[in-house]
């Protein structure tokens, strides 16, 4: 970890949209690609944010860390916000550690996106959901793994989108950069052995 690299962490929702120049953005250190499988989820997605702003192919794309979202008595923050200036979805994006963890992933998803619509007076769009899932692939990959209904059937119905974190590790060790928006579609779940 001896690069550093920075981007906006702890703005609100609205200023992220609005005035997000007035940000300082935070430098924090970059880890290696085999570092990935150690870190913690809130380190893991800060890691991605900065991996996706540098190889977002989309140079109009702003990403944001710990964004601050007002709801009810207390605010929300999301993890990890995509969003493209030419009216083009935002996403919200959260690690999810386990299968069992998938669902309370996907309610705390709902929950911001809920935040989002009942206090910002429908002045920004509605984001995207996207979950990137540490387990391992092989648990819900083919029709004949044992969660491969659980997961496939939670996605579609949810209509987050869902990558696997070897999925997500492949595109960013690649040499070119990525568009994200071939892959931000909802119910859709993208993994490495195969893909729908």
């Amino acid at each position: 970890m001896d690069k550093f690299d920075k981007i906006i962490t702890n703005a609100s929702y609205k200023d992220f949209f609005e005035n997000n120049q007035k940000f300082n953005n935070i430098q924090y250190p970059i880890p290696s690609f085999k570092e990935y499988e150690t870190l913690d989820n809130n380190n893991l997605i800060r890691a991605l944010g900065l991996s996706f702003q540098k190889k977002d192919s989309n140079h109009q794309a702003l990403y944001g860390l710990e964004i601050k979202i007002d709801g009810g008595s207390r605010s929300g923050r999301i993890p990890l916000v995509r969003v493209i200036k030419e009216n083009l979805k935002p996403s919200i994006w959260k690690v999810s550690s386990k299968i069992e963890d998938l669902q309370k992933t996907v309610v705390a998803l709902g929950k911001l996106v809920y935040f989002i619509e009942k206090y910002n007076d429908q002045k920004y769009p509605i984001p995207l959901k996207v979950i990137i899932l540490r387990d391992r692939e092989d648990y819900y990959a083919t029709q004949d793994s044992p969660y491969y209904k659980f997961v496939h059937n939670l996605i579609e119905e949810s209509g987050c989108v869902l990558f696997s974190l070897q999925f997500i590790k492949n595109l960013l060790t690649n040499n070119e950069p990525i568009d994200l928006n071939q892959y931000l579609q909802t119910g859709k779940i993208f993994i490495m052995t195969s893909n729908n």
